[in-house]
């Protein structure tokens, strides 16, 4: 998976990445699921069988959003980002 600079991320919102929860929420809380990433960056694993997508989850230590609608996915996103750099919602 390619690193991204969150500062530039923050300023462009780019690259994005939202998808559906393979479980609808089961795990995740949310039906939707957005990453700092291109689609091809996305790690398989984060819609992966269920024990494998819980694995991902538990592990996984990049920021991510998640929310029941594609919107509030990317702004839990942007609001992850954001408490990574230290910095208060913009």
């Amino acid at each position: 998976m390619n690193k991204i600079d969150l500062e530039t991320w923050v300023k462009n919102k780019y690259p994005i990445t939202v998808v559906a929860d393979r479980y609808g929420g089961l795990y995740t809380e949310g039906e939707w699921l957005a990453f700092p990433l291109r689609p091809e960056d996305v790690p398989r694993q984060s819609n992966g069988l269920d024990m494998v997508q819980l694995d991902f989850l538990e592990s996984y230590h990049e920021p991510y959003g998640i929310g029941p609608t594609p919107d509030a996915a990317v702004n839990q996103l942007t609001k992850n980002i954001l408490e990574t750099l230290g910095k208060e919602s913009e």
